[in-house]
């Protein structure tokens, strides 16, 4: 699952240069662009506004390289952060979704970079 066009934003901002498949274009569609099996490109769009739209697997790969470790909890479906190794936690409230709490994780994750 991809993340929405203004965490991919955000997270264009910070930093994250990673290959994805898919773009939001300026009016806020998201495309694939790449066919992960070949690594031909099946779309571009050279216009105003477009960012890369990450998997949520490859944004908490991403922070883990950064030595931000995100989880999302199954039983109690909360997020904890751990930062650059220190025992420093932060968990989250709970959400109803498994998906909530990843967006809510990764919106954590960002603000410790920004």
């Amino acid at each position: 699952m991809i993340v929405n066009k203004e965490v991919a934003r955000k997270l264009r901002d910070i930093g994250f240069r990673e290959p994805t498949d898919y773009l939001y274009n300026h009016i806020g569609e998201s495309k694939k662009y790449l066919d992960a099996d070949s690594g031909n490109q099946l779309y571009i769009d050279k216009g105003f506004d477009n960012c890369d739209a990450p998997e949520k697997s490859d944004v908490f790969a991403w922070f883990r390289s950064k030595g931000i470790i995100g989880c999302v909890q199954l039983s109690h479906v909360f997020y904890f952060v751990i930062h650059n190794n220190k025992k420093e936690v932060h968990i989250g409230e709970s959400f109803p979704t498994w998906e909530q709490a990843e967006d809510a994780c990764i919106e954590e994750m960002i603000k410790l970079i920004q």
